[in-house]
């Protein structure tokens, strides 16, 4: 039966070609020959589409259903180039190597053991915080906001190769590096992000690309003291970086987040205090201050991409200067474009913490 019903429909079309162009008859002019031909082939239509809408298990598709699906096809292809990333399935991990899971997830603010004032901190020492308190104080130091000549920021990277995964593809390969020389992939890239970002806002900022990666503080310590020199000011140090974050069965973690429709690598500000072991750090509630008020900002107009603040004994160069503040932004395990994407967001911020 369907291969007969094919048939009959381009048998109708050969009745209706015969009758149209055929037919010696006077009266059979362009409008009747054009009324003959629109219902031959809306018969031959229905009885394609009749033999078309067989089941699907039988693979019959529907001219109709063809079209909408070709459209719709086309759209989304056509949508895809505007986006960063494709919402298409990852792919299979490749065969031959060793891989291992990746986790994507909001690591919720209610991980901190201490919050007030609408900031929420992850408090790893004895010091007792008054959150509402030290956000009240406000910015511990001027910012000259009628010379944007004047550099006020200053972004540099102690770790600068930390890189990040080439595709959102769910695994990652175990022997791959998480570092990278080249600053169109590493950190340096969204430390660019966030400069780009600040002097659209009005905010005059400097962004350092050395590669420092020293075991400690050393090297961009010595950096930082160069351009507090030269520039003085200079109100904020950015030391930009990217996390690592590891479960026992070396499952990554993605830390991740949906703002304004788009993917963005989670955010977490670190601050240090003078206590135990750690001396010669006796502003650091300036310091903290600075911090406190821009995971305000981060939690207040994109809810879900700070992480809790991390508070804890260090102080990575945060003795240099009151607006010293270290970013962990993303994983290894997010892409390059989510973590760019978090710095202006990031950047945004900061202007406005500046500018109230």
């Amino acid at each position: 039966m369907k291969r007969r019903k094919p048939l009959v429909a381009l048998c109708a079309l050969a009745t209706a070609g015969a009758l149209l162009f055929h037919s010696s008859a006077p009266l059979m002019g362009v409008v009747r020959r054009a009324a003959a031909l629109s219902a031959a082939l809306q018969l031959a239509d229905g009885l394609l589409g009749v033999w078309g809408s067989a089941p699907a298990s039988d693979g019959g598709v529907s001219q109709a259903a063809s079209s909408a699906a070709a459209e719709s096809t086309a759209k989304t292809a056509s949508t895809a180039t505007d986006e960063v990333e494709t919402s298409s399935a990852p792919a299979a991990p490749p065969k031959g190597v060793e891989t291992g899971k990746v986790q994507t997830a909001t690591l919720s603010l209610t991980a901190a053991n201490t919050s007030g004032g609408g900031v929420h901190v992850s408090n790893k020492t004895d010091v007792k915080l008054n959150l509402a308190e030290l956000l009240s104080k406000g910015l511990p130091f001027p910012v000259n906001k009628t010379n944007s000549s004047s550099p006020q920021v200053l972004i540099v990277h102690t770790h600068a190769t930390e890189a990040f995964a080439d595709a959102d593809a769910g695994y990652y390969v175990k022997s791959a590096s998480t570092r990278s020389t080249d600053v169109e992939k590493n950190v340096v890239r969204v430390g660019r992000a966030i400069a780009e970002t600040l002097k659209a806002a009005g905010i005059a900022t400097l962004h350092d690309q050395t590669l420092h990666d020293s075991p400690n503080y050393t090297r961009s310590a010595e950096t930082i003291r160069r351009y507090l020199q030269e520039y003085p000011s200079i109100r904020v140090v950015i030391d930009a970086h990217r996390d690592a974050i590891d479960k026992d069965d070396d499952t990554k973690i993605k830390p991740t987040a949906t703002v304004q429709g788009k993917k963005a690598a989670q955010v977490m500000i670190l601050a240090g205090c003078e206590t135990g072991s750690v001396e010669g750090f006796p502003n650091w509630e300036q310091n903290l201050r600075v911090c406190l008020l821009l995971q305000r900002r981060l939690e207040a107009d994109y809810p879900g991409l700070a992480r809790p603040l991390l508070f804890k004994a260090c102080k990575y160069n945060f003795d240099l200067l009151p607006g010293s503040m270290l970013i962990e932004i993303g994983t290894d395990a997010n892409t390059l474009a989510e973590a760019v994407y978090s710095g202006e967001l990031l950047a945004t911020a900061l202007a406005k913490v500046l500018k109230e």
